[in-house]
């Protein structure tokens, strides 16, 4: 199974052969898991606390189909998410930082501090030349 991104694409030529679908592909079901690209066999639960504008961002348009969202005291919002991979969370909390928390699972915390670190490392060194 591909997935490809329709606005990489620059020609389109026809080539004769043809496309068997696997039996036993439920697309449903693989696109249920995923929020943009990336699909995977993984199951889960993701919790992420949004403050400030990220926060009415969520309150109005879904991160994914299995959100929920629970309102907080402070006003942040903890949303959670039913996922198959942690590739384009990780992408959609990065863009959110520093309004973004990922709460659960630990791996994604951890992914999501590395790749700060790493961003930030590249800004703290300094320009030379």
């Amino acid at each position: 199974l591909r997935t490809y991104r329709l606005d990489r694409l620059r020609a389109v030529a026809l080539t004769g052969g043809t496309f068997q679908r696997p039996p036993d592909l439920d697309i449903a079901a693989v696109l249920r898991g995923n929020m943009g690209a990336y699909t995977g066999d993984g199951d889960y639960t993701v919790r992420v606390r949004l403050r400030s504008f990220a926060a009415e961002d969520a309150r109005t348009c879904d991160w994914h189909t299995t959100q929920e969202k629970v309102e907080c005291a402070d006003g942040s919002l903890e949303i959670t998410l039913q996922l198959n991979n942690l590739v384009d969370v990780a992408r959609t909390v990065l863009e959110w930082c520093p309004h973004a928390e990922v709460l659960s699972p630990p791996e994604l915390r951890a992914n999501v501090r590395e790749a700060l670190r790493a961003g930030l490392a590249v800004y703290e060194r300094e320009v030379k030349g």
